[in-house]
């Protein structure tokens, strides 16, 4: 992921978990403890795996689904989110440039518990845009109260 991106997506996952102060974004992380590991510990997830000659042995990395893990248990839901976002963002690019595709015989076990991580964190369950709290940015932002799960 390009650094200005990743400086964006810092910025917004900062953002968004400050304004949430009912912790609906940590305890929506906290459900997606199995998708985020599988992700997470996916070795088609590695940059190594797809610039490496001997891919077929990159291991998975258990450290970053247990850096999540931390996270979550430390009550860093901006860390937890971002780590998340970033393994999803890849699956993007690999989708995007036919590794996880049709026809593709190697990354089509990740996409499941993608779609369950972002199918759950787009949901107005978590955040949406109102008029209220105002962020560091001056843009406005606020957790919407009473939303279910969708």
């Amino acid at each position: 992921m390009p650094i200005k991106d990743r400086i964006a997506l810092d910025r917004f996952t900062s953002e968004a978990c400050r304004v949430d102060r009912e912790d609906r974004i940590l305890t929506a992380l906290r459900e997606l403890t199995q998708e985020a590991k599988s992700l997470l510990e996916s070795a088609f997830l590695i940059e190594r795996f797809w610039r490496d000659a001997e891919w077929d042995h990159v291991r998975p990395q258990r450290g970053r689904a247990a850096a999540f893990r931390d996270d979550v248990m430390g009550r860093r839901p901006a860390s937890a989110l971002h780590r998340l976002l970033i393994a999803v963002y890849f699956l993007r690019c690999q989708i995007v440039h036919g590794g996880a595709t049709l026809g593709s015989q190697l990354n089509r076990v990740t996409a499941r518990p993608a779609s369950t991580v972002l199918r759950l964190l787009s949901s107005r369950r978590l955040v949406s845009a109102r008029s209220g709290t105002t962020s560091s940015s001056g843009r406005t932002l606020t957790m919407e109260t009473g939303c279910t799960h969708t």
